[in-house]
């Protein structure tokens, strides 16, 4: 059997990507997938069981989707705000969406796939003192309030969890483990391309649960040269932005 390295396993998880685009309940009556066989042969992987996510709209939601698409068996997802009109353009709600909880909604995703998942969900605006929103072993950061990003990396370090947030702007990707001072565009502030949205969470899944962690650039510079955006794709590491 040929070994399937690290960016053979980024190639299948942007083939899932397209395979949200045209995916349905239809997914959910399919035999049953064993994702432990299917994985077999890949080196350098480690899939934790529980996972929060924290944020579940342009930055949370397809991280939590591909999660449980490799195998995380429960998750906790949170967010204050619900799907709106704006939110169809970079995340994998549907129009039938609008209205409803993010969190709902990203669990109802997350079922159409992977039906067996456990998951748990809260509609709450969360504050940097609140220490009941830690589950698991990894803290997926998809919320835009600064006192809230700055606290959280050091947080989720004394819970022996490991931090990953994603960012995209245009036609830009990446993903950080730090958190840096910048400006971040709110939900329909700026122009989107879905497919930079769901990018970010391949990324986050790609640095957490497949290679040594390392940043795609810096988010302060969401401007990158598309050079750097490539390193991301070369045997599991990338190099940051000067």
């Amino acid at each position: 059997m040929t070994e399937i390295d690290r960016r053979d396993l980024l190639i299948l998880t942007a083939g899932t990507t397209l395979g949200l685009v045209s995916a349905g309940p239809a997914m959910a009556q399919t035999q049953p997938f064993d994702i432990t066989a299917a994985m077999h042969g890949l080196k350098g992987i480690s899939i934790p069981e529980q996972i929060t996510v924290l944020g579940t709209g342009g930055s949370g939601c397809w991280p939590a989707v591909f999660a449980a698409m490799c195998g995380v068996k429960e998750m906790l997802l949170i967010d204050a705000s619900d799907v709106s009109a704006d939110d169809l353009g970079r995340t994998c709600f549907r129009p039938s969406d609008i209205g409803r909880p993010k969190s709902e909604a990203t669990a109802d995703i997350v079922k159409i796939f992977r039906p067996e998942t456990q998951i748990k969900t809260i509609k709450r605006f969360v504050n940097p003192g609140d220490n009941d929103i830690y589950f698991g072993t990894v803290l997926f950061d998809g919320v835009d309030y600064v006192p809230l990003n700055k606290a959280l990396p050091e947080e989720a370090a004394k819970r022996n969890m490991k931090y990953v947030q994603g960012f995209y702007k245009g036609l830009y990707a990446g993903v950080t483990s730090k958190y840096f001072e910048t400006e971040w565009t709110k939900g329909g502030d700026g122009p989107v391309w879905p497919p930079s949205a769901a990018l970010s969470g391949i990324l986050q899944i790609y640095a957490v649960f497949a290679a040594p962690f390392n940043f795609t650039g810096n988010p302060a510079n969401l401007h990158m040269p598309d050079e750097v955006m490539a390193a991301a794709f070369v045997n599991g590491s990338s190099r940051p932005t000067k």
